[in-house]
């Protein structure tokens, strides 16, 4: 709509694919996930799923941004309902996870291009608050910023690769920031969360590089 008052041309995927591509349930579907994490989709499988599950979880709708659209376990049986229903209203699921010990988040930096070409702009440490919710970024040397977890930063880079390759096939172009996360005994989860869109990380490393 801004491009549309400007006079300016504006290329974008189709919108649907952008959905698609943002959403939380296909983040989930790229990779093995968290131990006893589910995909949700009836009041039904909660139930279940909060009866043979322990410890601290998390429950996240499709589409929260920062660290934003959690409900966090144990909450009252009213809370846990609520939260459920509005996202099954619109036929959307949600993602049921074990809230894990995180040492370190990160994430990568992306472009797919229209010709269907990718190309890696950088990574970042993302900075968050004890909830997951988005502080910050540090942006600089890769080797000296991620130091003992820069081989994992590269192993988390083939599984992006791999995934931006499928998100290409789709029709989507643009672009792609994907959230990352160390955890436990240095166990790499490498997708958190796929953002379709410019990010802050995007920003920082564009700083960086002026």
């Amino acid at each position: 709509d801004w491009a549309k008052i400007k006079g300016l041309t504006y290329h974008m995927p189709p919108w649907e694919v952008v959905k698609t591509v943002n959403s939380k349930a296909f983040s989930f579907q790229q990779i093995a996930p968290l131990p006893h994490a589910q995909l949700i989709t009836t009041l039904e499988e909660l139930e279940r799923w909060l009866t043979t599950t322990e410890g601290p979880r998390v429950l996240k709708n499709c589409f929260g941004l920062s660290g934003q659209g959690h409900l966090f376990l144990p909450a009252t049986p009213e809370k846990i309902k609520a939260f459920a229903q509005r996202e099954f209203r619109t036929a959307r699921p949600i993602i049921a996870e074990p809230w894990v010990d995180r040492k370190f988040d990160f994430s990568t930096q992306w472009i797919i291009h229209r010709d269907k070409s990718i190309t890696y702009e950088g990574g970042a440490i993302l900075v968050s608050d004890e909830k997951g919710r988005y502080q910050g970024n540090k942006v600089g040397s890769e080797e000296k910023i991620f130091g003992p977890f820069f081989h994992q930063l590269q192993s988390q880079k083939q599984t992006a690769l791999h995934t931006l390759m499928h998100m290409s096939s789709l029709g989507y172009f643009g672009n792609v920031g994907f959230d990352a996360m160390i955890w436990g005994s240095n166990v790499l989860h490498p997708i958190v969360e796929i953002n379709a869109r410019k990010t802050m990380g995007w920003v920082a490393l564009q700083i960086r590089k002026r």
